[in-house]
């Protein structure tokens, strides 16, 4: 009765999120600080602090706050997928806001005043974009991780993404050993050359909304007998696929209590002096740009500036396209051939750029509906 008061009140421009009722999953799709959706029917936008909190929070540190650059791509890129991002400041007890999350504010206005014939009033094009492959490499301390939806390094995604650790084990005793797992979603465990843990079953997807629900992660175990001081070779394979992220591998044995197995206990290396932890190596994809389209224009908002040459695999019938810089007179020089699209770019330098984190060029004369179909 209540949604039908609304909508009648209310008429065409009503909105109902996927919030309202006891599982109810209608109208606006509202996604928590994942990366984003892809390819929805439905309406959607992201729901996110510039933090990591909802509200003020007196304590979140400096590095929980997105850069400029952090959202001006976390908002294109979901503009691109069809979607739109609503933004939590939190307010003072005097009604006003943080000075960084001012900031950050106009930080996308700024950008916006450049480049907002790609964003308002635009729709998603064919394809949202263009990705590559990332990686992160680094010593991890131990596999006890809950992410929860943060990333767990700066160039990797929130969602969609791997992890693979490889060192070497040491056991205080001489016993037969239990490992534990816990992942959500996957989880592998070699030790000694064994499969051990095998958790990597791709559970279905959840609801959207609610940073908080309960955790999904689930279990397995395995046992090995060790000798107290031998080093094992050790991998643990872990995959994310949306929302919370977590891992943890704990051990214990007729001597060793349960407990997730210490930095003290695991060598990057075999040798005497060997640094503690494990080699880690996340991957995930990355946009390099993205696309969206006005009326009969193509938009090509640009996430890392390319140098020379920007190259698009797109393939068109067009004979005469007019490409230009948004914030910037003139035209570009183009070539196409084989599929790709090749944008001159190399007589513009930094201090020709007109604006910060992302740019977006405007391609006219492509038939957006013959061309591309």
């Amino acid at each position: 009765e209540l949604l039908a008061w609304y909508f009648n009140l209310v008429g065409d421009e009503a909105i109902v999120n996927d919030r309202w009722g006891e599982g109810s999953d209608i109208g606006f799709r509202t996604p928590e600080y994942s990366s984003g959706l892809k390819a929805s029917e439905r309406p959607w936008a992201e729901v996110r602090g510039l933090g990591r909190s909802f509200g003020l929070n007196r304590n979140e540190k400096l590095e929980a706050y997105m850069s400029p650059a952090d959202l001006i791509h976390f908002f294109v890129k979901a503009v691109a997928n069809g979607g739109g991002i609503t933004i939590n400041v939190g307010p003072q007890a005097d009604g006003q806001i943080p000075l960084l999350q001012q900031e950050r504010l106009i930080q996308l206005g700024e950008w916006l005043r450049v480049n907002g014939e790609a964003i308002y009033g635009s729709t998603a094009w064919k394809r949202s974009g263009e990705e590559k492959d990332v990686e992160l490499q680094r010593i991890d301390p131990s596999i006890n991780f809950n992410w929860v939806r943060n990333k767990p390094g700066k160039s990797i995604k929130e969602d969609h993404f791997t992890a693979t650790w490889t060192g070497f084990i040491q056991p205080r005793f001489s016993e037969e050993y239990l490992f534990e797992g816990q992942a959500d979603d996957g989880m592998r465990v070699w030790i000694d050359g064994r499969l051990l843990i095998n958790q990597w079953a791709k559970s279905g997807d959840a609801a959207d909304g609610n940073v908080m629900e309960s955790d999904a992660s689930a279990g397995a175990v395995g046992k090995i007998r060790l000798q107290a001081g031998g080093k094992y070779p050790i991998q643990i394979d872990y995959f994310e696929t949306i929302q919370n992220a977590s891992i943890q591998l704990f051990w214990s044995s007729k001597s060793q209590a349960r407990e997730p197995v210490p930095p003290s206990r695991l060598y990057v290396s075999p040798e005497t002096d060997a640094e503690n932890g494990l080699n880690a190596v996340y991957r995930s994809k990355a946009e390099y740009v993205c696309y969206t389209q006005n009326r009969d224009r193509l938009y090509v908002t640009i996430l890392e500036w390319p140098g020379a040459v920007l190259e698009l695999p797109l393939a068109f019938s067009s004979s005469d396209l007019t490409i230009s810089l948004l914030g910037r007179p003139g035209t570009l020089a183009y070539t196409a051939k084989d599929g790709v699209l090749r944008i001159d770019l190399h007589h513009i330098y930094h201090n020709d750029l007109p604006c910060e984190y992302a740019w977006t060029l405007k391609i006219e004369g492509l038939d957006l509906q013959r061309d591309f179909n």
